[in-house]
């Protein structure tokens, strides 16, 4: 089944106190399949499980995900604590995409060290994945230790939320194919995603897992404009403020510009391979999200 996901504008400066709630309404009313956040800490985002406790208190049926929260930042005991109470909070609506981080100001800040965050992750993920079941919990990783600890609430999807990976490179594609029930796709193009879905169905295939099981999904940053000139210059304005410089050709990767010519570009990763696409808006203004549902979402494959 093909979907399309709405990343919440949790990382964009206009944000207003109703703007989450706003965008989280309309688009369950619009038929989008799930929510999704961005996670950073040295930037000026919302946080994003607390966005989605926001945006849980006024849906009821759309999927709530994180796209990616960046785990090695976050302490695996209190982190599973607020994604179980987030679960059960949603009525079980909860996908954990998680993501080892690329920035080391926000290793510096969180006092993590930069170099050992992909170990961290797979020790915490699987720290969480016994929490989440509510009985005691022993476990002796390499960087988390608990002896007979039960946090409680369980979670309402058992054994736990689905656990989604990003990444790009090899090491994370592997750790992907895995450990991960989905893998999520950044701003590589329907090529680039492509080619990294297949580093994820080998690595699964090594560890003896069915790639078919592992969901697909992509993040592509989506400005619906009748102007494409303005479309662009709006898009880069919000990738040069959120990486700091430019990392791609934003007409060659991204959907930008005319409805029709979104809904190609769209079309081209569910071509690829995707399943989930997860259009990430550079403005916070809701009209796009209804260019979205009435131009583009009829030209995408269902």
């Amino acid at each position: 089944m093909r979907e399309l996901g709405l990343c919440l504008p949790n990382h964009l400066p206009q944000l207003k106190p109703t703007t989450i709630a706003e965008f989280a309404r309309k688009a369950e009313a619009l038929g989008f399949a799930a929510l999704w956040t961005i996670d950073r800490v040295v930037y000026d985002n919302l946080e994003p499980l607390t966005t989605l406790a926001a945006a849980a208190s006024v849906t009821s049926k759309v999927r709530l995900g994180t796209s990616v929260m960046l785990l090695p930042l976050r302490d695996p005991v209190m982190t599973a604590k607020i994604i179980a109470s987030l679960d059960v909070l949603s009525g079980g609506r909860v996908t954990v995409g998680i993501g080892i981080g690329s920035r080391h100001d926000d290793f510096a800040a969180t006092r993590v060290p930069f170099n050992e965050r992909g170990a961290r992750v797979v020790d915490a993920i699987e720290l969480m994945k016994k929490l989440w079941g509510g009985k005691p919990v022993t476990h002796k990783g390499r960087f988390y230790q608990v002896e007979n600890l039960a946090i409680g609430p369980a979670t309402i999807q058992q054994p736990g939320p689905p656990i989604w990976m990003g990444g790009s490179n090899p090491k994370a594609l592997e750790r992907v194919g895995r450990l991960a029930d989905g893998y999520i796709a950044g701003a590589v193009g329907s090529e680039g995603f492509k080619r990294n879905w297949g580093l994820v169905e080998d690595s699964a295939k090594r560890a003896g897992r069915d790639p078919s099981l592992i969901a697909r999904a992509a993040l592509v940053h989506t400005c619906v404009d009748l102007n494409k000139e303005r479309a662009v210059q709006t898009t880069t304005a919000a990738i040069t403020r959120y990486y700091g410089r430019m990392l791609f050709d934003v007409e060659k990767v991204l959907a930008v510009g005319p409805p029709e010519q979104c809904a190609t570009r769209l079309r081209e990763y569910y071509e690829a391979g995707a399943d989930h696409v997860i259009v990430v808006p550079v403005t916070t203004d809701p009209g796009m999200l209804d260019l979205l549902a009435q131009k583009v979402m009829p030209a995408l494959p269902g």
